[in-house]
């Protein structure tokens, strides 16, 4: 039979149909969506090339198969099969997309997230007549996405969790010992003398002993456990399932092993150790900030007594009581140094045997709280010498005191006639530009360097030995003067004292106070009283409190005389103007 060419309106409908034809062929095989077409009875009428790279199929071995043979999906989180997607949508005869992560199983039984639509289509008659079937590989935003959060929630040096994860698990484990009643642990870690390695070999080194210090961790841990870098050279341990006792015992393991590793770093091997506050995550534990903030404290006192050790908190842990209470005033100190709140008072330093003409001061700091209340150093200056802020309140009353000196002392008085005690921190002694800062007040304000002692602890002196005979010495060059305070605390005072160019010695006031009525406090003032005039040192006693212990004292021949039976310590402003100007 010879068909016949078609003419006129028929042949130009046919040619248009095909172009339409082939422009669908080339859009479909151009797009990077999967598509797939069915009939009604879901055998596969049309599939792309993106689709035949996808399932693995040929065109040929996948058109005229049920649409199931050919897209095999399972779910992401059961791997069970799902259901023919197209099924669904020609049965409710609307669109749906893929809902939970879905897999597809492709070539080989490789598995890859697939995202996608699939849409019924209709005949003439708005018939049902098949469906098609649009989806896509997602595994590279998958891996992007994975990659993003991986790097949110872990430290890029270490590999380890990252704090805001490490939170967000410990979140997890107090609500789970809430509400069933289980128990956890917390190890909260701080390596010792890491500080050193880092300044003394760069952060390079820095870096690489984090990197083997993470890896002890790990090792010390079961895989349920958490290990969690929190920031700068401290970690984090989270313990699931696991008993106080237990945790300390394995903090205590973690503290050999730490301190057994032995860091090389060109040609140089270094020794560290760990600092370790153990707290329990249970049902009466308060918040997440609050274990932290537990732990952070109990590490700090292992720190304290010493370094490698673990610190184990119990409910009735009194020390972190005490430095809880000295976090209460780390605010105040910032505040009273930010608005001024800082107080200067002094207290007489008198002769015992003689009258004499010098007047002596000790410069004295009070603190206003923020109901203009006074504070005593012996609430606030613990949390400042711990906190690192003695540096900063030293500058400050280094400075309050010669601006006063030169708005009312200046001119009246000299070396001969007074001297000021200004106390020195061992913090400060350590700040390299805190000498050249009293160099420049001392210019700046007209202080003759005669007028001026500073005061510096015993045991402060001998832990900056170093620092000390420097800061001592270029001063003393200067004219001033120095006093060594709290002497006879230490076990090693006298093997420094003579090698301390110091003017005056105050003996500690704990053997003062009972000087009168202790045997061994006698001997001991009467002793360190006699070295410091074999040496041609002057003595002050600190704390006489009554005429008996000063009348012991003249007995024993000390120099001075400070503490409440002679003077208590009254505002510089109101008092020592007056006190000078009758000198």
């Amino acid at each position: 039979m010879i068909k016949k060419r078609l003419k006129g309106p028929a042949a130009g409908f046919q040619d248009a149909l095909f172009q339409e034809k082939e422009r669908v062929n080339v859009i479909l095989s151009s797009i990077n969506e999967a598509v797939v077409t069915t009939d009604c009875a879901g055998i596969i009428t049309g599939i792309n090339v993106s689709g035949l790279k996808i399932t693995g199929f040929s065109r040929r071995g996948a058109e005229g198969r049920l649409f199931s043979q050919v897209i095999k999906l399972i779910d992401a989180a059961t791997h069970k099969p799902v259901e023919s997607p197209i099924r669904e949508v020609m049965r409710k005869k609307k669109k749906m997309s893929l809902g939970n992560p879905i897999t597809l199983i492709g070539p080989a039984d490789r598995t890859f997230p697939i995202e996608g639509v699939a849409h019924p289509l209709f005949d003439r008659k708005k018939k049902v007549a098949g469906s098609i079937f649009i989806f896509h590989d997602v595994t590279a935003s998958h891996e992007m996405t994975d990659r993003l959060s991986y790097q949110q929630s872990h430290d890029q040096l270490t590999g380890l969790h990252s704090r805001s994860d490490f939170k967000q698990h410990l979140s997890q484990l107090l609500k789970n010992a809430k509400c069933h009643d289980k128990v956890h642990a917390l190890c909260y870690l701080d390596l010792d003398k890491f500080k050193i390695i880092n300044d003394t070999c760069g952060h390079l080194a820095g870096d690489r002993l984090l990197k083997e210090v993470a890896l002890v961790l790990r090792q010390k841990v079961r895989q349920t456990d958490l290990v969690a870098r929190l920031g700068g050279d401290e970690f984090g341990i989270l313990l699931v399932n696991c008993s106080l006792a237990k945790a300390h015992e394995i903090a205590g393991a973690i503290c050999t092993s730490v301190r057994e590793l032995r860091f090389n770093w060109k040609e140089k091997t270094f020794a560290v150790g760990a600092s370790i506050g153990v707290v329990g995550i249970n049902a009466a534990s308060k918040g997440v900030e609050s274990i932290l903030s537990i732990a952070d404290g109990s590490c700090y006192l292992a720190k304290e007594k010493g370094g490698n050790r673990a610190h184990l908190h119990l409910d009735d842990d009194r020390e972190l009581s005490r430095r809880s209470g000295e976090m209460h005033y780390v605010p105040l100190i910032t505040g009273a140094l930010e608005r001024n709140m800082f107080r200067l008072y002094y207290q007489p330093i008198v002769p015992v045997l003689s009258d004499g003409k010098k007047v002596w001061y000790e410069i004295l700091l009070r603190m206003l709280d923020h109901d203009g209340k006074i504070v005593v150093p012996a609430n606030f200056l613990p949390a400042a010498e711990r906190y690192d802020m003695m540096p900063a309140i030293d500058r400050w009353v280094l400075k309050a005191f010669f601006s006063f000196f030169k708005g009312n002392l200046s001119g009246k008085v000299n070396g001969d006639n007074f001297i000021c005690d200004i106390n020195v921190s061992g913090a400060t002694l350590n700040d390299e530009s805190f000498l050249d800062f009293v160099k420049e007040q001392m210019s700046a304000f007209s202080v003759p360097p005669d007028t001026l002692c500073f005061e510096i602890t015993e045991t402060a002196a001998i832990a900056n030995f170093n620092e000390a005979l420097k800061f001592i010495g270029e001063l003393k060059n200067l004219g001033c003067r120095f006093s060594l305070d709290d002497f006879g605390s230490g076990v090693s005072s006298f093997k420094y004292l003579k090698d301390l160019p110091v003017d005056f010695l105050k003996i500690d006031g704990s053997f003062v106070k009972n000087v009168n009525t202790n045997k061994l406090d006698n001997a001991i003032v009467t002793t360190v009283n006699e070295i410091g005039h074999l040496m041609g040192i002057k003595t002050v006693a600190e704390f006489v409190e009554t005429d008996a212990i000063l009348k012991k004292l003249r007995e024993i021949e000390v120099d001075f005389a400070q503490g409440y039976w002679i003077a208590k310590p009254k505002p510089l402003e109101e008092s020592l103007r007056n006190s000078v100007t009758t000198c």
